[in-house]
């Protein structure tokens, strides 16, 4: 599952690596949590969510629901960490072995980013 703040790249990401066609923009343009795309053995589900942001949403039971059932978290955050530190902290409980961190907007990188999820912890 991906997720991520509010234009962080989820769905391009997606796209980019699925050959989806999802809507991309800046702002809030994924409305809600669905499966995209599927493996042709279907072991593997990708599914898109909309962004996290200030709104908490995000810590609804059925959002967190899905985090749950999830195989692999890939938090995306598209410039510090701090923006995403809270989310971070309860998806990396829900899954501390399967919470990866996917640093977007790479032309932006410093060697300061370079830190794993329990070095920012």
């Amino acid at each position: 599952m991906l997720i991520g703040n509010i234009s962080s790249g989820k769905s391009s990401l997606i796209n980019f690596a699925c050959g989806t066609n999802l809507a991309v923009g800046l702002g809030e343009v994924t409305q809600d949590v669905k499966k995209v795309a599927q493996s042709p053995n279907k072991q593997i589900n990708i599914w898109d969510s909309p962004g996290a942001n200030e709104d908490f949403t995000f810590y609804d039971t059925e959002v967190l629901a899905y985090f749950h059932s999830a195989d692999k978290i890939f938090i995306l955050y598209p410039d510090s960490l701090k923006s995403s530190k809270d989310m971070i902290r309860v998806l990396y409980a829900i899954k501390p072995k399967n919470t990866y961190l996917v640093r977007t907007m790479c032309d932006r990188w410093e060697a300061g980013f370079s830190k794993t999820i329990a070095q920012e912890l």
